[in-house]
């Protein structure tokens, strides 16, 4: 007796095309779940940056050559925090009173939990935020952009909230 004998290869083919279609449709929803977050680091669209990044860098240089910005209250708390910012003179170790100064508590990687802070005084040379609530333990960032006449300078500083108790 002859046997016919079973060709696999198109089922193959169409099985792996099927598989194909089932990884692509599975990395479309994973990318829509989970969107790229921009990194507001300048304050601004990531196209002004883009545009500007030379005149931004170049005002940077001539504020860090200037002035320093001191942040007090890096120690992170899962609840209730409070900053002081103090922007000194480089030259004379005096604080600069009249800086305008952009404030944000922020997570990396997402925009979910930020947290815009403006001043709310200046005491003995510290600028005072009002107190804010964390509601994650873990990783943040302080993003600052400081403005003192005609000079704007930007700071990241990473700090590490911990457990309340």
């Amino acid at each position: 007796m002859d046997k016919k004998k079973i060709n696999y290869w198109p089922y193959a083919i169409v099985a792996s095309i099927f598989l194909m279609i089932v990884a692509i449709t599975y990395t479309v929803k994973v990318a829509f779940d989970n969107p790229v977050q921009m990194d507001d680091f300048y304050f601004s669209e990531y196209h002004n940056v883009d545009d500007k990044i030379n005149d931004i860098l170049a005002l940077q240089k001539k504020f860090d050559a200037k002035y320093s910005v001191v942040l007090d209250g890096k120690d992170f708390v899962q609840g209730t925090n409070a900053i002081r910012l103090q922007i000194l003179d480089k030259k004379s170790q005096t604080p600069i009173k009249d800086a305008k100064i952009q404030l944000k508590i922020t997570r990396p990687n997402t925009l979910k939990y930020d947290l815009e802070l403006k001043p709310l005084s200046l005491k003995d040379g510290y600028y005072i935020f009002k107190p804010f609530q964390l509601k994650k333990p873990g990783r943040w960032q302080v993003l600052t952009k400081v403005k003192v006449g005609d000079l704007v300078g930007f700071q990241k500083i990473e700090v590490n909230a911990t457990k309340q108790g």
